[in-house]
């Protein structure tokens, strides 16, 4: 028992990674920007700083709490960042950057304000949002990779790499909002650790 919750432990914080692969993204697409950059690596420093401050030296230590938490953050960052990758390729206005902030808090908000219906949608859909937000979730990425692949490929060619890369890169913003709002509905296992969702008969 005790090796499978620091297991569990080990995975819950090697998400810390997830935040630095997107960044790596934002800041080399379209094109490297140093300014970019320093905004990025002052937030990923404060991010490895708080991993280190949360990470105790027995993970079977770790609250549910501090684990919930921590997740959320780290795809939050995921979520900002490749936000910010679809931000810098349709242009970097002021406007778009705000959408981009609204739409985001929109998604966190709704994910914790209705974080039993998400997650009950989520694990067991009762109803066809919830089988389609399950759908979107398992078959959809595998999909998406295929098709991304496919369009880069022939918009590369016909329309050329400026419009291919604002094709592509649309898709993070619907990826961006599910990520965010089912993690938030995950608060709803801190408060009711006990809680499982109601499975179709």
């Amino acid at each position: 028992m005790g090796n499978k919750k620091s297991s569990m432990g080990i995975r819950i914080y090697s998400l810390v990674f997830f935040p630095v692969l997107s960044a790596l993204f934002f800041v080399l697409i379209p094109a490297w920007s140093l300014r970019v950059a320093q905004i990025v690596l002052l937030i990923i420093v404060c991010n490895l700083f708080v991993w280190i401050l949360l990470k105790p030296k027995n993970v079977d230590k770790i609250i549910r709490k501090t684990n919930v938490i921590f997740v959320i953050c780290q795809i939050d960052l995921f979520s900002l960042f490749i936000l910010g990758v679809f931000w810098r390729v349709w242009g970097g206005t002021n406007w778009l950057a705000g959408l981009l902030l609204v739409i985001f808090l929109c998604s966190a908000i709704v994910g914790h304000r209705y974080r039993k219906i998400v997650l009950q949608e989520a694990i067991a859909p009762r109803t066809k949002l919830g089988i389609t937000l399950l759908v979107m979730g398992f078959v959809g990425p595998a999909f998406a990779g295929g098709l991304v692949y496919a369009l880069g490929n022939l918009l590369e060619h016909t329309v050329g790499t400026t419009v291919m890369m604002k094709c592509l890169t649309a898709a993070f913003v619907p990826i961006s909002i599910y990520l965010v709002t089912i993690l938030h509905a995950s608060w709803l296992k801190v408060e009711q650790p006990d809680w499982k969702p109601i499975r179709r008969k």
